[in-house]
């Protein structure tokens, strides 16, 4: 029986509209006449896939027992291999390809009953996204910052007949999930909500279009193989991939994976044993053989002492083009010097192969350190390398005149004048003309000692042309050799000149915070000095504004070297400069100035705008006091006047109600004042923020039982691991509460507000969730400004000066976190709190999987 015929639709995100096409494309058939079956469907509540399944339930496996047509899918419908197999339609549609199967079923994943049903002969349609594709999990892990689900083999993606791309603007996505198309407001946890940031999303596309090209890329070359003689030409294509235990094994498969994929080729995983260890004692090669079976690669365990020698003789042995191997690892990279590594031995001995060396990952906690050049100086050799050259003419020469007097007869001066031309050459290029010349004087010498001892020879005056020859080629070699290695330094002087006048004439010094400290750095660094400053004038003496090095001068007369600047600044240095060098140093002299130019107008305008705000919050606090303030003081008085007047017998029902107005306008001003001091504390820079780290959990609990509500009004989630936060716990808990009560506030009556904690990408993340009618993208920066109410007094619940958000996001940053603005699914604003994670994990209570606290009101 033949194979059926298998299409895929690849999405490039959940939520681009697979399950619609697959419905779509179910309807299309169907009216066609064609004999075809919805074989499994989960609307996931999407009101246009319900719509969409109304339209088609008639075709769904036992629809008499379902569904009737025209009624919408409501529940997911599960796949029922029995069911089709028995009824043995042309077509069947199978969503969500990737799914796991319940541990009663006949397969463990779904697509292995999809190739159950086309070994049957039956036709089959089927929708996943890109990142279940087994080869890119761990690109998908670094753009989401979480594992996929689940995943399918390469090898199923490569016998699809026909594969399609679902492809959406990330920006559409965002809005089609912010109208509560993709997903319900109870549905976007901590982590989907990291999945749908626009740079995830993008990122997602990116990877779906660069696979779909390489398929395609595949088939236009298969198809040029086969274009000439009409019979498809048995591809040669082999890829083998080095497999090692090291970190990052399975990244080096992958690697592979993708490449022999877009080759159309195979992939062989190939483990290298010592002599004696058998392949079954490799326990740990578990995980890297389940990956590779899943990709589609083959296995293969060989034993052999010179691991790079049997790669290549495998390699040749199954007529492999392409070896992956991995790069060293930093630790093991400093012990080239001693040895050659693998990687090396393999490009030597393997041609006509084509050699992939895939960089190492960096192990956890290491850090990848900057190297830095050493500056040649342009003055000679250093102090060491004229050592070493008087060393190498000093001890060569008597082991030169004892080689000579072995070799004996009238080869023995010849031989001597020889080596020591080499000898002379090396020394010259090592430490300069001096110790050349004395080689030569050396070699002189040695030669008249070997004359003078061998029998052979007529003595040092019979060679005379030979003498004669030999210092006039050692002259020239000598001041051949100084002048290439003079040449050299000049050159790697200029490079280094360049590269520093390039850097400033880019400007990237002056580009960001602090450019005088970047600078002072630049300098140190470029001309090897030991400390640098820039000092400036005061009226006690000089202040350093910026420095680098060990010791840095504290004042002029304790350095080597000075340069005035502007405003009587001056840069002082310790060390020493070459005059070839005054150039550079007046490139950098000149950007100096331009940097202490740059602070002066960024300190000028820091002021300006502080006056600003000053003014923005005066103007807000007379604007306030007008209306926010003097209305609660006139209740208060009113109230308090009316309890103190004789004239009038007040019932104690009535003064009970009137001091309850009393205190409750009280506490109203005695907030806004309080936030009208914190607001002043924040501009003024005297907040003082401790922070410590701080249990999420315990903070979420303490802020959400200071906000009035009713019992499930507020939904609080913190998700595992425990988030640990580096955070002000007061400064935080303020903040927190300050949102939630907001959501509340705006929250039309009966709705929830969701509050989500949890780790998210390397970070702690807080969401507050609420079905208000949220705010603009328009008007998401004006809210966080002081005095400013969305709306301007409209809503019923605006109460206050304007100050917390402002509050807010001020608290945040002083903590070093941020605030951001997002959309609830479905209607609403989510405020999204980001933290820092603690490196030190506070105590905490035995950790639980999920933490479900709903408070009830006061």
């Amino acid at each position: 029986m033949a194979r059926g015929h298998l299409r895929i639709y690849i999405g490039v995100a959940t939520g681009v509209g697979k399950t619609c096409l697959l419905l779509a494309e179910t309807e299309r058939r169907a009216s066609r006449g064609t004999d075809i079956m919805l074989g499994c469907l989960d609307p996931r509540g999407r009101p246009y896939t319900q719509a969409a399944s109304s339209r088609v339930a008639d075709v769904l496996v036992g629809a008499s027992e379902r569904a009737m047509p025209g009624t919408p899918l409501e529940a997911p419908v599960t796949l029922d291999v029995e069911s089709v197999l028995r009824r043995a339609p042309a077509v069947v549609v199978i969503d969500d390809l990737e799914t796991q199967n319940p541990p009663t079923s006949r397969h463990r994943q779904r697509w292995q009953d999809v190739e159950e049903i086309l070994d049957a002969g039956i036709d089959v349609i089927t929708a996943t996204n890109i990142e279940h594709l087994e080869s890119l999990a761990d690109v998908v892990h670094d753009i989401t910052h979480a594992p996929p689900s689940a995943s399918v083999p390469d090898t199923f993606f490569r016998s699809a007949d026909q594969i399609e791309i679902v492809d959406m603007d990330p920006e559409a996505l965002r809005r089609r999930v912010a109208h509560g198309n993709v997903l319900g407001a109870d549905d976007l946890d901590l982590q989907r909500s990291v999945y749908f940031r626009p740079e995830s999303l993008a990122a997602l596309r990116e990877l779906a279009l660069l696979w779909v090209a390489d398929r395609v890329d595949a088939d236009v070359r298969r198809h040029l193989q086969t274009r000439d003689t009409g019979e498809r030409v048995e591809t040669k294509t082999r890829v083998v991939v080095a497999m090692t235990n090291s970190p990052g094994g399975e990244e080096l498969l992958r690697r592979g994976a993708r490449l022999s994929d877009r080759l159309h080729g195979e992939l062989i995983g190939v483990h290298v044993l010592s002599p004696g260890h058998p392949p079954t004692d490799e326990s740990s090669f578990v995980s890297s053989r389940r990956t590779l079976h899943a990709l589609g690669g083959r296995y293969v365990a060989i034993v052999g002492r010179d691991v790079a020698a049997t790669l290549v003789a495998f390699a040749r042995a199954e007529n492999a083009t392409h070896l992956v191997v991995g790069g060293s690892t930093p630790s093991r990279r400093g012990a080239r010097c001693l040895r050659r590594s693998v990687v090396d031995h393999v490009l030597d001995i393997s041609d006509g192969i084509d050699v992939h060396v895939i960089a190492a990952l960096p192990a956890p906690g290491d850090a990848r350190r900057k190297r830095t050049h050493s500056r040649t100086s342009a003055r000679g050799p250093a102090p060491t390398g004229k050592r070493l050259a008087w060393m190498l003419a000093v001890l060569a020469a008597p082991s030169a005149a004892a080689v000579a007097q072995r070799v004996g007869g009238s080869a023995a001066l010849p031989f001597e004048l020889l080596f020591f031309v080499v000898l002379i050459a090396t020394v010259a290029w090592t430490g300069g003309k001096a110790p050349a010349i004395g080689a030569l004087a050396i070699g002189i010498g040695g030669a008249q000692l070997v004359a003078s001892n061998n029998p052979a020879t007529d003595g040092l005056g019979a060679h005379l042309v030979e003498i004669a020859l030999f210092v006039t080629v050692a002259t020239g070699a000598i001041t051949l050799v100084t002048r290439l290695r003079q040449t050299e330094e000049r050159l790697d002087h200029a490079n280094q000149e360049g590269e520093a006048l390039a850097r400033l004439a880019g400007a990237a010094v002056l580009v960001g915070p602090e450019p005088l400290s970047r600078l002072v750095t630049e300098i140190c660094h470029a001309f090897e000095l030991t400390s640098v400053a820039v000092l400036t004038p005061t009226e006690h003496g000089w202040r350093t504004i910026a420095q680098a090095g060990r010791h840095a001068p504290r004042r002029p007369s304790e350095a080597d070297m000075e340069t005035q600047l502007n405003d009587g600044a001056v840069l002082v240095m310790t060390g020493d400069i070459d005059a070839d060098d005054q150039r550079l140093l007046s490139a950098f002299v000149t950007q100096l100035r331009a940097a202490q130019r740059q602070a002066d107008l960024e300190a000028r305008a820091h002021d300006a705008d502080a006056h600003r705000h000053a003014n923005d919050l005066r103007d807000g606090l007379l604007m306030a006091v007008s209306h926010d303030l003097r209305t609660p003081l006139a209740t208060i008085k009113l109230s308090a006047g009316s309890l103190a007047c004789e004239d009038v017998q007040w019932d104690p029902s009535q003064v009970r109600e009137l001091a309850r107005v009393i205190e409750g306008d009280a506490d109203q001003l005695n907030r806004l004042v309080g936030d009208v001091l914190d607001l002043s504390r924040l501009q003024g820079g005297a907040l003082g923020v401790q922070m410590a780290p701080t249990d999420i959990a315990e903070v979420l609990t303490s802020a959400v039982a200071t906000v009035p509500h009713r019992q499930g009004q507020i939904i609080a989630t913190v998700t595992a691991p425990r988030p640990i936060a580096h955070a002000d716990p007061a400064l935080l808990e303020r903040v927190i509460a300050n949102l939630v009560g907001n959501a509340i506030a705006w929250s039309p009556e009966g709705k929830t507000v969701h509050v989500r904690a949890g780790v998210v990408a390397g970070g702690v993340e807080v969401r507050i969730a609420d079905r208000g009618p949220g705010i603009p993208p328009s008007k998401r920066a004006v809210v966080f400004r002081p005095f400013q109410r969305l709306g301007d007094g409209n809503h019923a619940n605006e109460k206050g000066l304007g100050l917390g958000l402002a509050l807010s996001r001020g608290f945040m940053r002083a903590m070093g976190g941020e605030i951001l603005v997002d959309d609830t699914p479905g209607g609403g604003t989510t405020m999204v709190l980001r933290l820092d994670r603690a490196d030190t994990a506070a105590p905490v209570p035995s950790a639980r999987h999920r933490v479900m606290a709903t408070h009830g009101g006061r």
